[in-house]
């Protein structure tokens, strides 16, 4: 069993992932992260949004030859859905700027 058979028998098609990927990797460059991991995390939640994601829009959206569009921009939103939840209830900021 080769690479390619294996990720499909586990519902990953590479083409979407990469274009996945790359919709999370242009919203990367303009955050500024504080740790490698949630760097990281963040990139492989957006990737995992598009890879999983993307045949359910395809089914919604009756257009032929939009999947690696959509791909990518569900990377994206993925991405910057998880860093939204993140912030919003892991923000580690809001306790350093409380007073003692």
């Amino acid at each position: 069993m080769n690479l390619q058979t294996f990720l499909e028998s586990i519902g990953i098609n590479i083409g979407i992932a990469v274009a996945g990927f790359f919709g999370s990797l242009t919203t990367m460059q303009k955050q500024k992260r504080k740790h490698l991991g949630q760097a990281f995390l963040s990139l492989l939640s957006g990737t995992a949004c598009a890879t999983y994601l993307t045949p359910l829009a395809i089914q919604l959206i009756p257009v032929d030859g939009v999947d690696y569009p959509i791909a990518f921009v569900l990377g994206f939103m993925g991405l910057r859905s998880v860093e939204y939840f993140a912030d919003k209830y892991f923000n580690d900021d809001e306790r350093d700027q409380r007073p003692d």
